[in-house]
């Protein structure tokens, strides 16, 4: 029996069953206003569930803690007020993560333009890409020489040549 026919029908409808309810029963409950307790208390409900999953994923995204749990709040709060235009073409959980999505895209793009996130961004953990590790590079050119000797003991001028051209220089 759908739980919003048993809430009707008076049987009981604990605590329990509420929030055993699927997504989309809550949100018939917050649209029709039915259940034990009021609408918001079903929105409720339903933000709770997602909740957490939703702050995870803003972290992932900003890779802050606070901004994430900040921007988890602005989208449930979002989704919450747009609740009565979800149409149910889609899963709720789908319609909450685009809304999460958009969010997330927009205050990573605002905040990579503010003077605070800039100098946090640069982490002290990253390696330094532009430095050289000498023994690798003396190791690297060593091959290198080796591999040339190699092929200019083996080959004719012209083959050479050809290999040099395509190979050392890309031609």
């Amino acid at each position: 029996m759908a739980a919003h026919a048993v809430f009707e029908s008076g049987l009981a409808f604990d605590q329990d069953s509420w929030r055993s309810l699927p997504d989309e029963a809550l949100i018939t409950a917050y649209r029709e206003g039915w259940g034990p307790r009021t609408r918001e208390d079903a929105a409720d409900e339903l933000f709770r569930r997602h909740q957490s999953r939703i702050t995870r994923w803003c972290c992932r995204f900003t890779h802050d803690r606070e901004t994430a749990a900040d921007l988890a709040q602005e989208i449930l709060l979002r989704a919450y007020r747009n609740l009565d235009k979800y149409r149910g073409e889609c899963r709720f959980s789908t319609w909450l993560y685009v809304i999460a999505r958009n969010c997330c895209f927009t205050a990573v793009q605002r905040r990579g333009t503010e003077p605070v996130w800039i100098a946090k961004s640069q982490s002290t953990e990253l390696p330094d890409t532009l430095s050289i590790d000498i023994h690798e590079a003396f190791e690297t050119e060593q091959a290198r020489q080796s591999n040339w000797r190699f092929i200019l003991e083996t080959l004719d001028k012209t083959e050479a040549r050809v290999m040099l051209l395509h190979y050392g220089e890309e031609q």
